[in-house]
């Protein structure tokens, strides 16, 4: 009995440890601070969040992204760096989750969507992946960009929120492991989107090495009951 209730926490223990694995650090690439513009509103649900956060305006090239759960990259004025794209890209290849919206519409990114042309609509109304605590439809609001808000249609991913003229606002992609928002961080004035967008990736399948240590656990579960089992028969 001694032997199987240190088995029963030590598997408490390695679940505990996935959870506080699993999407514990964020790295937030924004150039919204370098630029002006409005309130930063992923940007505070970022900072409510229980992540660990890591910030820079630059590019990706000093970080190694392995090293993070989550990536939010919010590209508002700038070119995209050279190189950011690759990098992102691999980093979703190798089961990390990211956050992106890009003005410039790039088509390199691996978010499932593609860019209708359909720019700067002023209300989304979002599906029910999103809406908790929220009222829809949110307005968009041009905070003096150019490109505010940039229509989205799926290319394998699920369409989460829609514009007024029916293009897609936000694409899941990537088994729920990429979020596309169609707009800036600073034009639809819901920090609880956000929230509920970084929410979205705590909730999620546990990643392989979480996977990894909770059948580990399990495993000591068992062969600890197999040896119980083994020594009332010989007794």
């Amino acid at each position: 009995m001694k032997k199987l209730l240190l088995a029963g926490a030590a598997l408490t223990a390695t679940i505990a440890m996935a959870s506080a694995a699993d999407a514990a650090s964020l790295l937030y690439r924004t150039d919204l601070g370098a630029t002006g513009g409005g309130t930063d509103y992923l940007g505070a649900a970022i900072a409510a969040s229980a992540f660990t956060v890591t910030s820079t305006s630059g590019d990706l090239s000093s970080f190694t992204l392995a090293d993070y759960d989550v990536v939010v990259y919010a590209n508002q004025n700038y070119g995209i760096p050279s190189g950011d794209l690759t990098a992102l890209n691999a980093f979703i290849a190798s089961g990390g989750k990211v956050i992106f919206n890009d003005w410039t519409r790039s088509s390199g990114f691996n978010g499932q969507a593609t860019y209708t042309g359909n720019n700067n609509q002023t209300s989304i109304t979002l599906g029910p992946q999103f809406s908790s605590g929220i009222v829809s439809p949110l307005a968009v609001t041009n905070t003096s960009w150019g490109t505010f808000a940039m229509g989205l249609a799926s290319a394998g991913g699920t369409v989460a929120a829609t514009f007024g003229n029916g293009d897609a606002a936000i694409v899941v992609g990537n088994g729920g492991k990429t979020i596309v928002n169609g707009f800036l961080s600073d034009t639809v004035h819901s920090q609880q989107l956000y929230t509920n967008e970084l929410a979205s990736f705590a909730a999620g399948v546990p990643e392989p090495a979480t996977w990894a240590m909770m059948i580990a656990g399990f495993g000591l579960v068992g062969a600890t009951l197999r040896d119980t089992r083994r020594k009332r028969v010989t007794a």
